[in-house]
């Protein structure tokens, strides 16, 4: 697979980089077959998770990856929920939902929809 194109942005923490429109949705996909292949797969702790390469691409990815995220967290697939708090500085989900990844979900969904997200 090709390497997408990507321009570095000064304004930006460096880990952030400007992926090209046309490449975001194979940028993620790739990223995300990495994080899901290197993450501990038993492991309780959300930071075992969210540390990882891929991941803090994925986060990097800054708001093109949204829709993605959110497309996986209705898969239940990670830790896409602290991903999305880290974008966007939002927190949907009310405090009584700690740990209750269908209302966290729902939160973010409801979200999603508020804001034009919908990918489908």
């Amino acid at each position: 697979m090709a390497s997408p194109k990507t321009r570095a942005s000064a304004s930006r923490s460096p880990a952030t980089v400007l992926v090209e429109p046309d490449a975001v949705a194979a940028t993620f996909a790739t990223l995300l077959s990495s994080w899901q292949t290197r993450r501990p797969q038993h492991s309780s702790f959300q930071s075992d998770q969210t540390g990882i390469p891929e991941y803090r691409a994925i986060v990097g990815l800054g708001i093109a990856a949204i829709p993605y995220l959110l497309e996986e967290l209705r898969k239940k697939s990670g830790p896409w929920a602290a991903a999305l708090r880290e974008i966007t500085g939002e927190n949907p989900a009310p405090p009584s939902a700690a740990g209750r990844y269908d209302v966290i979900a729902k939160a973010w969904i409801d979200w999603e929809r508020a804001r034009g997200y919908v990918v489908g």
